[in-house]
């Protein structure tokens, strides 16, 4: 069910070209976080979608895999940062690419990736546990 809001969310975010598997080569199309978060919610149910900021590590693992992944635009996302967005009980999700405070991408995050997301640690941890 997730991998269907995926497509309806990056359809209608970032034109039908991309959820037809033709990448755009436009500039991205940012809206603020917080309506995205909102649009995610309401196809969930907002008292049970997930919102999780990606560390730094892993946000650099997502650039590498949103690079080579045929449904995306060529090269890097952009951002500065990511947020993994998933309703309560699903293993699909659906990953918000950040660029100061508006999300400029969208990508599907099927379970698999958000398994290998969970084992990335690339940097020692400061006293508050963040990566440094």
């Amino acid at each position: 069910m997730i991998g269907r809001i995926a497509l309806a969310l990056v359809a209608s975010a970032l034109g039908s070209e991309i959820a037809c598997g033709q990448p755009a080569l436009q500039k991205p199309n940012c809206e603020g976080v917080a309506k995205a978060e909102a649009d995610f919610a309401k196809f969930i149910a907002p008292d049970k979608a997930q919102f999780t900021k990606v560390t730094p590590g892993q946000f650099h693992f997502l650039q590498g895999v949103a690079a080579i992944n045929p449904n995306t635009p060529p090269g890097l996302p952009p951002g500065d940062s990511a947020i993994l967005a998933r309703g309560e009980r699903s293993e699909e999700g659906v990953i918000l690419f950040v660029r100061a405070g508006n999300m400029c991408m969208l990508m599907a995050a099927p379970g698999t990736l958000i398994d290998l997301m969970g084992r990335v640690l690339t940097e020692r941890l400061d006293a508050e546990g963040s990566e440094m």
